[in-house]
């Protein structure tokens, strides 16, 4: 079997991207949480994944289908 369709059959991408957005928020925000408190571990990384999902939509392009084109 090749790579290719491994990859595809197994949604291989999918693994991929969830490890590149954990790399990304580890580098943004730092491996460890400050809170020793559980109830406030979760509000801090709830916090910091909203802030996370701001800066990805900030940089992602905004596009819109054109119908007709005028020139």
């Amino acid at each position: 079997m090749g790579r290719k369709s491994w990859k595809q059959e197994s949604n291989y991408h999918q693994r991929s991207l969830a490890e590149t957005g954990v790399f990304r928020f580890k580098q943004t925000f730092g491996a460890k949480v400050s809170s020793r408190i559980e109830e406030n571990q979760y509000q801090e990384l709830k916090l910091k994944g909203k802030i996370m999902n701001i800066i990805t939509d900030l940089g992602m392009p905004k596009s819109e289908k054109v119908t007709k084109v005028t020139i």
